[in-house]
C-alpha cells in the first residue's frame, strides 16, 4: 500500500485534467484511509494519526464529503480508542458535519462515534442527541450504505415465515453480541 501511494503521490505532481486529479485525489484518500486503519488496529496510534492527516487532506482535495466524513469519522476512533474522547468528539462532530444532511454510511459512522465519545467525556444530553441521529440515518440506510456503519446496528430484511412476518427495520444487536469487526454482522444462513 505504501509503494501504491508512493506511486499516487508521484502521479499527483504532475497535471491533470480536474476530473482526473479528483478521482486520484479520492483514491489516495480511500488507500492512506485504509493504511491508517490497519496502523489503528495494530496499535501505532502515531501512526495511525499521521495516515488519517493525509488521507483527510486527499479527500478534501477530491471535493467528496462522504470520503471526508468516512477518514474522520474513522480517525475520530483513534482517540477514541486510546483514551483521549474529546478529541475523538471533536474529529467525530466534524465528520458528522462534513457528511451533511443526506443519510450515508459516513454520517451514521461519525454520529455513532460522536455518541461514544461525547457519552465518555460525560456530555450524556450530547451523546443521546447523537444515539437518535444514529438511529435516524440508520433508519434510512440501504446497501452497501449500511455496510461501514460501526454503530451495532443491522438491517434486517422482510421475512415471510408460516408464524411471523418481521418488517424491515434497523434493530439494536442484542447485548451480549461479541463484535470482533466494526461492521453489522450479517445473519448466518439456517441450516
Amino acid at each position: 500500500m505504501r509503494d501504491d501511494l508512493s506511486l499516487l503521490a508521484a502521479v499527483l505532481r504532475r497535471p491533470h485534467p480536474v476530473k482526473d486529479r479528483t478521482n486520484l485525489a479520492r483514491t489516495a484518500a480511500g488507500i492512506s484511509g485504509l493504511v491508517a486503519i490497519v496502523q489503528h488496529d495494530r496499535g501505532d496510534q502515531a501512526d495511525a494519526h499521521r495516515w488519517f492527516a493525509t488521507a483527510a487532506k486527499a479527500a478534501r482535495e477530491s471535493g467528496d464529503r462522504r470520503m471526508t466524513a468516512w477518514v474522520l469519522g474513522r480517525h475520530a476512533m483513534v482517540g477514541l480508542n486510546y483514551g483521549a474522547p474529546g478529541q475523538a468528539a471533536r474529529i467525530a462532530a466534524q465528520a458528522r458535519r462534513e457528511a451533511g444532511t443526506r443519510p450515508s454510511g459516513a454520517a451514521a459512522l461519525a454520529a455513532a462515534v460522536n455518541a461514544r465519545a461525547l457519552a465518555a467525556v460525560g456530555d450524556l444530553p450530547g451523546a443521546r442527541r447523537a444515539v437518535d441521529d444514529v438511529r435516524t440515518l440508520a433508519e434510512q440506510l440501504d446497501g452497501p450504505e449500511a455496510a461501514d456503519t460501526w454503530f451495532g446496528y443491522r438491517p434486517r430484511s422482510t421475512r415471510s415465515t408460516s408464524r411471523r412476518r418481521t418488517r424491515c427495520s434497523a434493530t439494536p444487536a442484542p447485548p451480549t453480541e461479541h463484535r470482533t469487526t466494526p461492521w453489522p454482522s450479517r445473519p448466518r444462513p439456517r441450516s
